[in-house]
């Protein structure tokens, strides 16, 4: 169950609420030409046009649910959420992170791969 949204700058909502700041989002989807997400935590030099609140969902964990994942978009760009449960089921806990983190390297991903 995906708990947030990803906050790309190329979404329609977020390139207004970015405009209504004074910024811009550049023709390869960076805010003013730089960072490719729209929100996130701790890039304060981008503020006010990269805003640190998310959207989230509140959901109450059942016996069933076995692990949540936090990573950077670097893992989400080259991974489904399907895709990201079937690496980490396969893998002691202790490691799953670095197989999940590895995993988006091979695949080609260029940005930060933080899990």
């Amino acid at each position: 169950v995906r708990l947030s949204v990803d906050h790309k700058p190329s979404d329609i909502k977020e390139r207004e609420r970015i405009a209504l700041q004074g910024g811009f989002v550049s023709e390869n989807g960076r805010v003013m030409g730089h960072l490719a997400v729209a929100r996130s935590i701790g890039d304060s030099d981008s503020a006010p046009y990269v805003s640190h609140e998310a959207t989230t969902n509140e959901l109450i964990l059942g016996d069933d649910d076995e692990f949540i994942v936090l990573g950077c978009d670097g893992i989400f760009d080259v991974l489904s959420d399907q895709e990201i449960v079937d690496v980490l089921k396969s893998q002691p806990p202790e490691l799953a992170s670095i197989v999940l983190r590895d995993y988006a390297f091979l695949l080609g991903s260029s940005d930060n791969i933080s899990v």
